[in-house]
């Protein structure tokens, strides 16, 4: 009956290969790691990137701050590997660095794989030392530098260096430690995007398409698959950082929830997808309840996960995935010898997938070591199963090939009988094609004036027609930008009107508006060509003197600017008396921003208020 049968298995010599291709990868994993006692880092000029050695101290309840660290610095002892072992205690690490004369002193420090939940970063400062924060757990806004992994910045000093992190997480702890300069760390970004972008790019080509077949068919199996998939696109996206990233910067609960939920909704869901795809429920009830068995095991830790408990949760995913997952080839296997030819490509695909995600939950459980093959190796993994997969759902899908058939003659039928409406529809056709490309050239015509008009806008003030805060940036970056080639001063007058509020309180604002539109163009006719004059908001407005502006001709302007001011406006049957307060900000090199003049100016402009003599005119105090 399929279930208590006796097969006699004979290896072909591609398997056998196969296999001892697998236990060659196995045994190179789990190689014991090169052990060296820890000493000090000497950091050499000439190497971009340099891995480091340290030494250990555990902090058992968690409750150790630095200054007890430090007392009992001769408790620490070499960490042999990268790998702590898996509790609920804190360690500290103590790293040593004594940097070469003449190698770079800006540094950044990568301290732990992507998915660790929380490290600490202690270095001496002049006033104290200076904390940082980075892990999964931490959002990107609070880390020492957003990254997709644990970074910190870190300045090198003559001498020997002592540097203490604290690290905890209950789940898993690995943590590699690696100094790297600027360019390097550039370039290992830029190799890992490119690699991560082609992974999203085939992880999410095969989940649209299994979506396209489960939309076609409504087979239950690929509707799995796309649930599976998805869970597992976002597994790796927790694993390698990138969703921290991206998806959940801020988001630091479901940073360390996603390290257990994610990897169990997964598994329940892939174990779903493999009893639909083999078929196991009509046919082989046994192996069927082990799948379903499966499949509410990683449910029922993907519902503990939402406790916050990680300890004994991880434990229980990474001991469950152990064992499940070798099951996945035994039912193939079965599957295959039953005549189920697509199972053949499909073990192939999920060989490249599991071994890797074996490997990582062996080294997660602590039986092997860590590797740098284990991250490269998941995502080649996932973009093997992914092609191999691609192959089965071709084999499977032409097991329908009379229902397709079926369907594809209702479509041409139905094709045929569209084509014949279109041909008698015809003439309407042209007509309405030839209506609609004169409705479109009127309102590109129509988008292309809107947008010289919004243009305009985006650099006017809608009032007065002047230069707007915008305007006024970009300008004074031309200014700036030319004063250090030419080595040529300017000037920033700031401004406002004495007297409006009254005239909007007395007035109306409408008042108001004309008077600043009267005074607005009295004033353009003071600027030179070169000049900017700005509004800014309200009654304030902002004079940027860009030729060869001293103090002397600022102060000139201002007199100027202040007789333009104090002549009467006259609006409706209404006369306006009005005078300014001048602030005056002079170009400083090396501080020549255009907040630190608005600034200077603002503060000057305010003196020129409060004082009693006229004009009204204060330069800032430099």
């Amino acid at each position: 009956n399929g279930i208590t049968g006796i097969y006699r298995i004979r290896l072909s010599p591609t398997v056998t290969m196969l296999w001892t291709a697998l236990l060659l990868l196995i045994g190179f994993v789990i190689s014991p790691q090169t052990l060296g006692a820890a000493s000090i880092n000497r950091i050499a000029a000439g190497v971009a990137e340099q891995m480091l050695l340290a030494d250990v101290l555990e902090d058992a309840d968690g409750g150790l701050g630095l200054a007890d660290i430090r007392a009992r610095d001769a408790e620490f002892t070499p960490l042999e590997g990268l790998k702590l072992p898996q509790s609920k205690s804190a360690w500290w690490l103590r790293v040593q660095l004594a940097p070469e004369p003449g190698s770079s002193r800006d540094r950044v420090l990568i301290a732990g794989i992507p998915s660790l939940l929380e490290i600490q970063l202690y270095t001496p400062a002049p006033g104290g030392d200076q904390v940082y924060l980075s892990g999964a757990g931490v959002p990107q806004s609070l880390r020492a530098l957003p990254s997709w992994e644990p970074r910190f910045p870190l300045q090198l000093v003559d001498g020997v260096q002592v540097l203490y992190l604290r690290v905890q997480d209950s789940a898993e702890l690995v943590v590699p430690l690696r100094l790297v300069n600027a360019s390097a760390l550039a370039q290992r970004d830029s190799e890992r995007a490119v690699w991560m972008s082609l992974f999203l790019g085939l992880m999410l080509g095969l989940l649209v398409y299994n979506l396209f077949l489960y939309l076609s068919l409504r087979d239950p199996a690929y509707g799995w698959y796309v649930v599976s998939g998805s869970a597992l696109l976002l597994c790796f996206l927790m694993i390698t950082g990138w969703g921290g990233l991206y998806l959940w910067p801020e988001s630091s609960g479901f940073g360390g929830l996603a390290r257990l939920l994610l990897p169990a909704v997964w598994g329940a869901a892939y174990w779903r997808f493999i009893a639909r795809f083999f078929a196991l429920n009509a046919d082989y009830p046994r192996l069927n309840r082990l799948v379903q068995v499966f499949s509410s095991l990683f449910f029922l830790i993907a519902l503990w996960s939402l406790t916050g408990e990680r300890f004994y949760g991880s434990r229980a995913l990474h001991l469950l995935t152990i064992i499940a997952l070798p099951c996945v080839f035994l039912i193939g296997i079965r599957r295959w010898l039953d005549g189920f030819r697509p199972a053949g490509i499909i073990m192939l695909g999920q060989f490249a997938l599991v071994l890797p995600t074996f490997i990582l939950a062996l080294r997660v459980a602590g039986l092997i070591g860590a590797s740098s093959l284990i991250e490269p190796g998941l995502l080649l993994g996932a973009a093997a199963e992914t092609l191999f997969f691609a192959v089965a759902l071709a084999q499977r899908i032409s097991g329908a090939e009379n229902a397709r058939d079926s369907a594809l003659n209702l479509l041409l039928t139905e094709r045929q009988a569209r084509l014949e409406q279109v041909e008698a529809d015809n003439a309407d056709l042209e007509q309405r094609v030839f209506d609609r490309t004169a409705e479109l050239e009127e309102a590109n015509q129509n988008l292309e004036e809107q947008k010289v008009r919004l243009s305009q806008e985006a650099s006017q003030d809608n009032l007065t027609g002047l230069a707007n805060r915008r305007a006024l940036a970009q300008r004074f970056q031309l200014v700036s930008d030319l004063s250090k080639r030419n080595a040529a001063d300017y000037a920033l007058l700031l401004f406002d009107l004495d007297g409006f509020k009254d005239v909007n309180d007395t007035a109306g604002h409408d008042a108001g508006d004309s008077v600043l539109r009267i005074l607005a163009e009295r004033l353009q006719t003071l600027v030179r060509a070169g000049d900017t004059l700005a509004r800014i908001g309200g009654d304030e407005f902002v004079v940027l003197l860009a030729q060869n502006a001293s103090e002397a001709e600022a102060r000139t302007f201002a007199l100027r600017l202040l007789g333009a001011v104090s002549q009467s406006v006259v609006v409706g049957e209404r006369t306006y008396k009005l005078g300014a307060s001048v602030g005056i900000a002079l170009s400083i090199p090396g501080r020549d921003t255009l907040s630190e003049m608005m600034r200077l100016a603002d503060l000057a402009m305010y003196s020129a208020k409060r004082g009693e003599s006229e004009p009204r005119i204060v330069v800032a105090n430099q």
